[in-house]
């Protein structure tokens, strides 16, 4: 997805991946999927399950910074590690891991981008 200025907010999804730049990110009734993050705001996240979330991916594209500087979104307050859970676990699970995906992932999907 281009970068976002305003915005994201994803629905009733369900083993999803989304990779985007934004200000603000929202997820809601969703299960297994993976967002890779760059996000000025903390992202949060409610009645969601089996979500993980990642850092924005290293990869560029020819457009990519011009897209951010358009969208006002900045890279080094990037915040996606700061999730908000309006719906947490009774039983002290969480909704959400983070993790850090290997690059060649993010080759791949690049690739298939292309």
């Amino acid at each position: 997805m281009a970068a976002c200025e305003s915005s994201v907010f994803v629905r009733d999804c369900h083993a999803t991946t989304v990779v985007c730049t934004t200000q603000q990110f929202r997820v809601r009734d969703c299960t297994d999927c993976l967002f890779a993050l760059s996000c000025d705001s903390q992202p949060i996240i409610e009645s969601s399950r089996g979500i993980t979330f990642t850092n924005f991916p290293s990869f560029s594209y020819t457009q990519l910074e011009a897209q951010m500087l358009a969208a006002k979104t900045h890279p080094w307050n990037n915040n996606w590690f700061d999730v908000y859970d309006f719906t947490p676990d009774k039983f002290n699970i969480r909704n959400h891991t983070l993790a850090t995906l290997p690059s060649n992932t993010w080759n791949t999907i690049h690739h298939t981008l292309s």
